[in-house]
């Protein structure tokens, strides 16, 4: 029987693809996702340690919400205002991130937020510097270092010794 004349079964056959052909493309997959978790939890962290920065030492203030702009889910605000007395004038200032802000609030209701005084207009809820949103990124960033270098490791030192099948 020539290749023409077989069955579609007979000319896709596992047992023609080597056995460490295999194995490399699990490590280079486990390589790439290890990567892609990395660069996700370096990009999420990077900004959760920016925060930290600018709002650990912040005093708590009381302020009013002034405005919540709602997307579909009524559990992320796109942009949130906040009025706050500041030697007697009322100063207007924005949540940095409003997407981790605390779920439906609404205007006029009172509220606690962390003020930077070298960033005039913008504040922070104590709530966005809770140690679970700086280990979200932390732990995303380890599983993909590991990932990664597993993944490398195995791709230049395949079982058996052999090296680039």
């Amino acid at each position: 029987m020539s290749a023409g004349d077989a069955e579609p079964a007979e000319l896709w056959n596992d047992d023609h693809v080597p056995p460490v052909s295999r194995h490399q493309a699990g490590k280079a997959v486990r390589a790439l996702v290890g990567l892609a978790l990395l660069a996700l939890g370096g990009w999420y962290g990077w900004e959760y340690a920016a925060a930290w920065a600018h709002f650990h030492n912040a005093p708590r203030v009381a302020v009013v919400i002034d405005s919540v702009d709602y997307t579909k889910r009524a559990e992320n605000a796109t942009r949130i205002t906040v009025d706050q007395l500041v030697a007697g004038q009322d100063v207007t200032d924005t949540v940095d991130d409003p997407i981790t802000a605390p779920a439906r609030l609404s205007p006029g209701e009172q509220e606690f937020v962390l003020v930077d005084t070298s960033r005039p207009g913008h504040v922070l809820f104590p709530s966005q510097l809770h140690w679970v949103a700086g280990a979200l990124p932390a732990l995303a960033i380890a599983l993909g270092l590991a990932g990664l270098l597993s993944g490398v490791i195995g791709l230049l030192h395949p079982p058996g010794g052999r090296r680039g099948a």
